[in-house]
């Protein structure tokens, strides 16, 4: 399981997000976080998404639930927009992850980073 979270700072503007991969008995197998400087909320979500498959790729894992608690930023990973489309780079490279030979589910979970390390 991929949880993450983004989120934005509205008095500076600054995004940031993270997440954690755990595996199906619950025990840790990273967790991450960065700073994302100034973007959208959507692009947050977007970003931790994107890293949070990048590193269970790399772990080995090849069953996933990634988990999200942005239903825009899956519908527009779902939607598979172009590159044309604001986020649509971003999207591209999340959807070349999906396309990888592993079984990857996403599903929107109502949390925050700190619902994150509690659930």
């Amino acid at each position: 399981m991929i949880n993450t979270d983004g989120f934005v700072i509205t008095t500076t503007n600054r995004a940031a997000g993270g997440g954690l991969i755990r595996d199906c008995l619950g025990r840790y197998h990273g967790v991450f976080a960065a700073n994302y400087g100034n973007c959208s909320i959507t692009r947050a979500e977007q970003n931790a998404a994107e890293f949070g498959l990048s590193l269970a790729w790399s772990l080995g894992f090849m069953k996933v639930h990634l988990c999200l608690d942005s239903s825009i930023a899956i519908n527009i990973i779902k939607n598979k927009n172009d590159a044309a489309h604001k986020h649509g780079l971003l999207t591209l490279e999340i959807n070349r992850l999906l396309a990888l030979d592993w079984d990857v589910q996403i599903s929107h979970f109502l949390g925050n980073a700190t619902t994150l390390l509690n659930f």
